[in-house]
């Protein structure tokens, strides 16, 4: 997408004019040469390398809009991609399917659990986690988030912790890693303990609500959650679509990991859809779904930089094709569940996307008995925009070359009148 002519039009008028003064300098002593265009591309690209034409950035742009972005994504159980020692999607396949369809999630949870060979070996793991997050560095917007399934009373799982957190630290993509506080205990000794090799590995900790106690005055990120659209009678709070932000909540994750009966599910929310409904929806409709992308624009973007959802599964009789091209029970893969988020104008306008989209689309839904409620998302696309600030930069390098090439001429001109024995004309009579 092109940026509005009022930010790039002064940087393209800096620029011109800097590579004219020093190719101006060093014209006389170049003048027979082309070195002067090398120069000028050297000095280009240190432009471009120290922000002159770095992009605006705006939200929906697919352009990161920097610590205070808002991306929006699904969490992944690894079971969906790991089951019965095998892998089922190659990562190349998982990130194309994932993030490079829309609605072009821009955020990743992904949970998994670090039992040796359940239901993989950590050795798999290893590999597959850092081939995605290498592909995941190429795009600057992508955030991969992890959340934690570990025993750290038991030394073979901290071990195979250690072996994940160390493979995966070296890549930018990896933002966050979360210890889940519900299986294996939740105390301030055990959480110090998986802080301590985060901190080893400079991998930032993200805290739930439940333990930001145990670090006081330390002001760490906080995933919050919200249940919505699940309710129930014991925990009202969490049902809530919108609460007012803990002070360094960064994001919240809404729904649960389980199971869906029915979907899409009838379930029309009351007017202040602050609330769930009553009976609980207890799945998921277009309602349900864009309800949570436009209230989570209520709250701040630095509080609300990840909106996280954890769409389920549906049961094995309403399987479906996967945009990731597999068969699978996963809402996160369904093409009708993501289409229901991209064709909401406030998650365009607002949300960075994975990537810069193509120059053209179209989303097409067909559905086929085969896959039930749930459609084949096809997505046709011509070669992606050009970068616009390359071309910002060849028109400055032209234009110098340009301007130089006409004050040489003038100059010579100049000369050679200069020079014309007495007696004689320009012409020669």
């Amino acid at each position: 997408m092109i940026e509005p002519a009022k930010y790039w039009l002064p940087k393209a008028i800096l620029a011109n004019r800097l590579l004219y003064f020093f190719n101006q300098r060093l014209s006389q002593a170049m003048r027979r040469s082309h070195l002067f265009l090398l120069v000028m591309l050297v000095l280009g690209l240190v432009l471009l390398n120290t922000g002159v034409f770095k992009t605006v950035e705006t939200p929906g742009s697919g352009v990161t809009t920097g610590p205070a972005a808002r991306h929006l994504g699904f969490w992944i159980d690894e079971r969906s991609i790991f089951n019965g020692g095998q892998v089922l999607m190659t990562p190349q396949q998982f990130f194309n399917g994932y993030f490079l369809t829309p609605p072009y999630p821009a955020a990743l949870l992904f949970a998994l659990g670090f039992v040796s060979g359940a239901p993989i070996s950590i050795s798999q793991k290893d590999a597959w986690l850092s081939s995605v997050a290498k592909l995941g560095d190429a795009y600057p917007n992508i955030e991969i988030d992890l959340l934690c399934f570990v025993n750290l009373t038991d030394t073979s799982q901290v071990a195979n912790l250690q072996s994940v957190i160390s493979t995966l630290s070296g890549y930018s993509s990896i933002k966050h890693v979360e210890y889940e506080r519900e299986y294996y205990g939740n105390t301030q000794a055990q959480l110090q303990s998986f802080k301590t090799i985060l901190d080893q590995n400079q991998i930032p900790i993200m805290l739930d609500p439940s333990q930001r106690s145990y670090f006081s005055g330390q002001n760490l990120p906080i995933l919050n959650y919200a249940e919505f659209p699940w309710f129930q009678s014991s925990d009202s709070a969490e049902a809530a679509i919108y609460q007012t932000p803990l002070s360094s909540e960064i994001g919240k994750l809404f729904g649960e990991y389980a199971q869906v009966s029915n979907f899409p599910v009838s379930c029309i929310l009351p007017a202040d859809s602050n609330l769930a409904a009553n009976p609980p929806c207890n799945g998921w409709n277009q309602q349900v779904v864009q309800a949570i992308v436009d209230e989570s624009l209520k709250v701040s973007t630095q509080n609300r930089q990840l909106t996280y959802i954890a769409a389920g599964f549906v049961n094995q009789s309403q399987a479906f094709l996967g945009v990731s091209g597999i068969s699978t029970r996963e809402l996160w893969d369904n093409p009708t569940f993501r289409s229901w988020i991209w064709s909401d104008p406030n998650y365009v306008n607002n949300y960075v996307l994975s990537t810069t989209l193509p120059t053209t689309s179209s989303i097409t839904i067909q559905t086929t008995s085969s896959i039930g409620n749930s459609g084949r998302l096809a997505v046709t696309s011509s070669q992606p925009l050009l970068n616009f600030n390359a071309v910002v930069f060849l028109a400055c390098v032209a234009g110098g070359y340009i301007s130089i090439r006409y004050f040489e001429i003038r100059r010579q001109r100049k000369s050679q009148s200069q020079t014309v024995p007495s007696g004689s004309t320009s012409l020669g009579h």
